[in-house]
């Protein structure tokens, strides 16, 4: 769904031409997959915590959607959530790196060579993505994956604009280098 027609969602809501229900609905096709992505990406530590988490977590935009200002980014009332969220699940627990189970990505199979490729390209990126700090990963999902602007990524993550780009630049170059087999200028 797109930015402006959940806009749309979100102002008849808070009119009340809209249920809870219904938005929250509307919300779960639209944020579900990214936010279990997102999920899965900062934390790393295993498919079935990580889906106790997502339920947690869309628990609470659940009820917390009276609280929601139509007038600001939904997507970014989300991530903050999803991250404050995260953030609390870190300090309780200490987190490990689930290298057995990679990331979900549909691949075709005509051609077992560049089946193979595709896996070891996506093992290296894999491992080049666990190899950063849970913030540098949190930048690169919402500035590369999310494709979120940086005022947008400044809000969620509480952080100036400038140290984010910054450090966005760095994170480039470190994925770069360690992606220097797969990367043609």
């Amino acid at each position: 769904m797109d930015t402006r027609n959940l806009k749309i969602q979100s102002l008849q809501f808070k009119a009340g031409a809209l249920s809870k229900t219904e938005f929250f609905e509307t919300i779960w096709h639209s944020h579900g997959k990214k936010i279990s992505f997102y999920i899965n990406r900062l934390l790393l530590n295993g498919r079935q915590n990580n889906e106790d988490l997502f339920q947690e977590i869309m628990l609470k935009i659940f009820n917390n959607l009276e609280q929601y200002n139509p007038l600001y980014s939904l997507n970014t009332w989300v991530y903050k959530i999803v991250r404050h969220h995260c953030i609390d699940y870190m300090k309780k627990k200490t987190l490990t790196v689930d290298t057995d189970n990679p990331v979900d990505i549909p691949i075709t199979r005509d051609n077992p060579e560049l089946q193979y490729l595709k896996d070891e390209m996506i093992k290296e990126v894999e491992e080049a993505m666990n190899s950063l700090t849970v913030n540098e990963r949190e930048l690169a999902f919402l500035r590369l994956y999310e494709n979120m602007k940086f005022h947008a990524i400044s809000e969620i993550m509480d952080e100036n604009i400038n140290t984010l780009k910054t450090r966005m630049k760095k994170i480039k170059g470190m994925l770069k280098a360690e992606l220097k087999e797969y990367y043609h200028e």
